[in-house]
């Protein structure tokens, strides 16, 4: 079947575009070699002497492990979030080098800055090739896919972007102090090594990626030609805005020099989704059914039994369902655990049943 996948987020809608519909497998790993490294080393070089001090005691710190030399580092560290020259200099550092956005809004928070500067230099690279043409588009978004792999291997974060760790005791810094060791250099030329598209080329050439809200799509995939499909949908499902989980590798994506926010250092643009308003998911859920029952497409739903419309609003998933569509089977109500991204409310997982529905 031909697929189209949709993601609102740029960052997601690239690696689905490498994935799912870019008939290129990605480059050799040895002409990546020879085409970044110069430019790489050039940016490298100039953020480098510009933070050199810096970087040979934060060497210092993760070698002796100094937790304590850490938290003093950490809260006198200025960075686009709370230095307001800084972020005069974000405001123009797009017409000008070295890259150093990552440095600049990342550092001594999600990552450290020699891997800060690795970031911004290997984005640096894979820019630079792509405008002289020694790297075509696909092979640019490939390399791009690798990177934004590396960094989130490499971030000291508990799996995910909504916050970072911090150096508040001995073991959190310890973890912290491992994730400061890898190399993001190292760590790129692995991913390279294995990433691998799904289907062959003739499957993938037939497919498309689209980047758009869930409630206005409609009009491209009508564009598309899409008929008879059946649309996967995995709305999301609590209060809790995705793209805060998600902001660091959105930005490492588009590059596009936002001013950042509070400690988490957020985009100032995250995008918000109505399926995660109580006052508007129903609506939301609503209107997304009534787009795919009036093109006469069938949906699959997968939502969780705690999820936002069940568990606070009241709404039997089955019996809304049925008001929207003449066939409606839950297919699946499976035990599962689920985790809560940090354990803010309390608890790391939890128990709940994962529910899936056909209708048609």
């Amino acid at each position: 079947r031909r697929v189209i996948c949709n993601d609102v987020q740029g960052f997601a809608a690239l690696v689905a575009r490498c994935l799912i519909a870019t008939p290129d497998s990605p480059p050799p790993v040895s002409l990546l070699r020879e085409v970044l490294t110069p430019p790489y080393s050039y940016n490298r070089r100039l953020l480098v002497d510009r933070f050199r001090a810096h970087l040979a005691e934060e060497d210092r710190i993760i070698a002796d492990v100094d937790a304590t030399r850490y938290r003093d580092t950490y809260r006198r560290w200025r960075h686009v979030g709370n230095d307001p020259d800084l972020r005069d200099e974000l405001a123009t550092a797009h017409e000008t080098t070295p890259y150093r956005l990552a440095t600049l809004n990342f550092a001594w928070g999600y990552f450290g800055l020699r891997q800060a500067i690795a970031i911004d230099s290997i984005r640096y690279a894979i820019d630079r090739a792509r405008e002289d043409q020694r790297l075509s588009a696909s092979d640019a978004d490939w390399a791009l896919v690798a990177l934004l792999q590396a960094a989130s291997c490499a971030s000291a974060s508990p799996g995910h972007f909504a916050q970072y760790l911090k150096p508040d005791s001995d073991r959190g810094f310890t973890r912290i102090a491992q994730q400061r060791k890898r190399n993001i250099w190292t760590q790129f030329v692995f991913e390279l090594n294995n990433l691998k598209p799904y289907g062959n080329r003739a499957w993938r050439s037939s497919n498309d990626v689209v980047q758009a809200d869930a409630l206005s799509m409609w009009g491209l995939l009508d564009s598309l030609s899409v008929e008879r499909a059946i649309v996967y949908a995995d709305p999301p499902y609590s209060k809790d805005h995705y793209s805060r989980y998600y902001h660091v590798l959105e930005t490492l994506a588009l590059y596009d020099y936002p001013t950042a926010k509070g400690t988490g250092r957020y985009r100032p643009d995250r995008f918000i989704t109505p399926f995660s308003l109580k006052t508007r998911v129903r609506d939301a859920m609503e209107e997304f059914c009534a787009a795919i029952r009036d093109r006469g497409f069938t949906l699959i739903l997968s939502y969780p039994s705690n999820g936002l419309l069940n568990a606070e609003c009241g709404i039997d998933l089955t019996a809304f369902l049925r008001d929207q569509f003449t066939q409606v089977e839950l297919r699946m109500d499976r035990p599962t655990s689920h985790s809560t991204l940090g354990a803010r409310h309390g608890n790391a997982r939890n128990a709940v049943n994962e529910l899936l529905w056909v209708a048609k």
